[in-house]
């Protein structure tokens, strides 16, 4: 039986169209690459997308910039550019089981 993926969300936000996450994983060994522990993942439409991190800054907001596209946010909401479309998403303190079981399927 594989064991369930170890992680924490850093940061959730949704909007009616997807939710963003970035997660820790708490379960991989000591000197592994960064991008084996911290994650941005997308989840839209039942399907969950890696994001791959490029780059980030902080001034009045947060930044990051990924492969797949661009992210500004602060405590309350995010502005994700993907796909050619722009999604105004707020910031969550809780995640749905629906979330959950899909990122753990993904990552396991």
């Amino acid at each position: 039986m594989n064991k369930n993926p170890e992680f924490k969300f850093l940061y959730i936000f949704s909007s009616q169209d997807l939710v963003l996450a970035e997660i820790k994983r708490t379960d991989q060994p000591e000197g592994m690459p960064l991008s084996s522990i911290y994650k941005w993942l997308v989840i839209q439409n039942n399907k969950v997308t890696k994001f791959t991190f490029k780059s980030m800054d902080k001034k009045e907001k947060e930044f990051r910039e990924f492969e797949e596209g661009k992210l500004e946010f602060d405590n309350v909401s995010a502005l994700l550019s993907f796909n050619g479309s722009q999604y105004r998403l707020n910031k969550e303190t809780l995640v749905t089981q629906d979330i959950l079981k899909a990122i753990q399927s993904f990552e396991s």
